[in-house]
């Protein structure tokens, strides 16, 4: 005898027809209702619960690009307090060739890792309102926005980054 044989062979394959089955299936639905069960089709806190869209939790807490009010403002706050602020995420290589490159110029920047802030989502989509880039890194010098890593590679460079960072006061 083979192995899906003997398989086979462990399993009930006897139905039940008829009347039986009838009254097996009302005995469960029952069972269930008497517990006060649901089938399984309608089980589970998912059935029934109105859904909400992507986006939802950020556009509920105000403006109109999704992000809180008043978070342009304190993004841009911040961006002016510091000569060079960079948003950045940490696992992200094109972030660390741009934090590398301030090490070895040696700018002191101000760096927020989005991944390991709580309103790191909601800071990301103000970002992006406010320059029309989605990606990170986003470079802020003297409060202006600069670029991503390509941006800022280009810029330093042509010889060009050096110059905006000194008129900016980021350079030691």
């Amino acid at each position: 005898m083979s192995v899906a044989a003997a398989w086979r062979g462990a399993l009930p394959t006897a139905r039940r027809t008829g009347a039986g089955a009838a009254a097996a299936a009302a005995a469960g639905a029952g069972a269930r209702a008497g517990l006060g069960l649901r089938p399984w089709a309608q089980a589970g806190p998912h059935r029934g619960a109105p859904r909400r869209p992507r986006g939802a939790r950020a556009a509920a807490a105000g403006g109109p690009g999704g992000e809180e009010p008043g978070l342009e403002a304190a993004i841009r706050q911040k961006n002016a307090e510091s000569p060079v602020v960079v948003y950045s995420k940490s696992w992200c290589p094109f972030c660390v060739r741009v934090k590398d490159l301030m090490v070895a110029m040696g700018v002191q920047a101000k760096v927020v890792e989005l991944d390991q802030v709580v309103e790191g989502d909601e800071i990301q989509a103000a970002l992006q309102g406010m320059t029309g880039v989605r990606t990170v890194p986003q470079v802020f010098v003297g409060g202006a926005f600069v670029g991503g890593c390509d941006d800022t590679m280009r810029l330093h460079g042509a010889g060009e980054l050096m110059p905006i960072l000194a008129e900016a006061g980021a350079l030691c």
